[in-house]
């Protein structure tokens, strides 16, 4: 690629605030032509918070403070533009040099600290040059104004840019203001969100219309319960999303050697190396608010693959800007390409049906599907592959179904994740023996006998048919380890209870340390943890036992 070749190089060879303030007036000297844009893929009935978007894909702020090449990025082929951050009065940000690039890990530091024009300065601006697509503005608060007045400062950045915007992100996060992040405390932010929710109702009253879509956006070093309260202030408010997330204060991770990385000094760290805090963050509150609210998802998306990640975590809309700086003028156009092609890959009919489809797994969590289906190998091969689109990480068949239902399964399986270049989640077949009738077992392929000789021949039927292990009770746990004698046939053991010698059938209920003892490579749980007095407490107690026993 031309950019990344020639471009890029010679742009990184400037300090990082001058090839962007370069890059600035390319762009207005005439790069934002039509002829720049091209062909554009366009994402049929995209809306979000009320308005209609061309495709998901954005400019966060911060590219464009003063709204100098709105106009120029929407012909670019962004969906939507957020110009800012704007406070009320101008002012120049921290001291120069406060932008650093750290090109071993695709990432920027900067801690600029809302150098801007002003409110009123970008409102006068965008009444000459507003840009054909959504427009977003981003206010923050002014350097010298204290946090208790933050109030009134944020009200007039809004009252001066209202009239020009779609919607008005209010910027709270920011590491480069001193105190800024206190507002993300649960009682600045409900009162901030609703003094500004409160004004915006009031004008649109008064002037004939809708209110203006109001969104917050969060940093990514929130804890879990942080960003419970934020999303209590933000339902409470009545605002219409959440952008995740700003850039973090973490430097853990990183390629670029130490020195270089402590010579650049505090700030705010943005690109590849966020990512994946990002979409944590996406996910969680994707979660929390059950779709209530839109969450835009922004940090370290370079490519479809990055944006489609975001949008399977729960984010209807995503946003770049270091991504921007490392991939250049075609970013836009390549990603959007690149998520029509996911969309039809995965078999939705729409983006909207992807958004949140894995928000669970992208929130760190590990799903283990318990399929129902049991005797049409058809109907299991289809749930097998939704499955793998669902990010499973476990799931089980039963084995009444019999050898050609569970081949059926694991071939499905696997074509599927190879088809989506995804990890194969491990298939495992689970026993209703007690229930079955001779007849039934010998078209199984289990065959009659004691409980004994039939576990052990379903864990037989289950290896040779590219099964990865089965489930087996306590007791059952040796005879399948001694029936299946290869490395990494899994045992999933149910009957978990951490008293379990308070139970005479020690067959069927055993402890989380037992089961580990014995060859159990997963346990589950359900009552003993749902009926306990402190149900996290026992649900970490089972897990700490795993752990110790190398089990994951």
């Amino acid at each position: 690629m031309l950019y990344r070749s020639l471009l890029r190089p010679l742009l990184f060879k400037l300090p990082p605030e001058t090839a962007h303030e370069f890059a600035l007036h390319a762009l207005s000297l005439g790069l934002g032509s039509a002829a720049v844009r091209g062909d554009e893929t366009e994402f049929a009935g995209l809306r979000r918070f009320g308005l209609s978007f061309r495709n998901p894909v954005g400019v966060a702020a911060g590219f464009d403070k003063n709204g100098l090449v709105a106009r120029q990025l929407a012909a670019l082929g962004f969906g939507f533009v957020e110009v800012g951050t704007v406070t009320r009065l101008p002012q120049p940000g921290n001291p120069r040099p406060r932008l650093f690039r750290l090109p071993l890990d695709r990432a920027l530091v900067n801690r600029q600290g809302f150098n801007n024009e002003g409110a009123e300065a970008l409102a006068r601006r965008l009444t000459r040059a507003r840009p054909d697509c959504v427009l977003g503005v981003n206010i923050g608060k002014s350097r010298v104004v204290p946090v208790e007045e933050a109030n009134e400062d944020y009200l007039a950045s809004f009252e001066a840019v209202r009239r020009h915007a779609d919607y008005v992100a209010v910027n709270v996060s920011s590491p480069n203001t001193p105190g800024l992040r206190e507002l993300q405390r649960a009682d600045l932010l409900s009162s901030l969100l609703g003094a500004l929710q409160t004004r915006n109702r009031e004008t649109a009253a008064a002037e004939g219309r809708a209110p203006l879509p109001l969104l917050v956006k969060v940093a990514p070093d929130l804890g879990a319960g942080e960003l419970e309260l934020i999303v209590e202030a933000a339902l409470g408010a009545g605002i219409a999303g959440i952008i995740a997330t700003n850039t973090t204060t973490a430097r853990a991770g990183l390629r670029t050697e130490a020195a270089r990385v402590a010579a650049c000094g505090e700030g705010g760290l943005s690109g590849a190396p966020l990512r994946r805090r990002s979409t944590s963050v996406v996910a969680a509150l994707r979660l929390l608010t059950r779709g209530a609210l839109e969450i835009v998802g922004v940090g370290g998306v370079f490519s479809a693959e990055d944006a489609w990640e975001k949008i399977c975590a729960g984010a209807g809309l995503v946003q770049l800007y270091t991504g921007f700086v490392y991939e250049g003028l075609g970013v836009a156009r390549r990603i959007n390409e690149g998520l029509a092609a996911l969309v039809e890959r995965h078999g939705f009919r729409t983006l909207d049906e992807a958004v949140g489809c894995r928000a669970l797994v992208g929130h760190g969590a590990r799903l283990f599907l318990d399929l129902k289906f049991h005797d049409i190998p058809n109907t299991v091969a289809a749930a097998a592959r939704e499955a793998v689109r669902l990010g499973v990480r476990l799931f089980n068949v039963h084995a009444s179904g019999g050898g050609e239902m569970m081949r059926r399964a694991a071939e499905a399986c696997a074509e599927e994740a190879a088809r989506l270049g995804v990890e194969r989640p491990s298939l495992i077949a689970v026993t209703v023996l007690t229930s079955m009738g001779s007849d039934a077992l010998n078209e199984t392929g289990v065959g009659a006998g004691s409980v004994e000789e039939q576990v052990r021949r379903l864990a037989q039927l289950a290896d040779a048919s590219g099964l990865d292990g089965v489930v087996a009770s306590p007791h059952e746990i040796l005879p399948v380890r001694e029936a299946v004698g290869r490395a990494g046939f899994l045992v999933v053991t149910p009957g978990i209870h951490p008293a379990a010698s308070a139970y005479a059938d020690q067959k069927r209920v055993t402890s989380p340390a037992e089961a580990v003892g014995r060859g159990a490579d997963f346990v589950v749980v359900g009552r003993a943890i749902l009926n306990a007095p402190d149900p996290a407490r026992a649900a970490r107690a089972v897990v700490e036992v795993m752990d110790g026993g190398g089990r994951q």
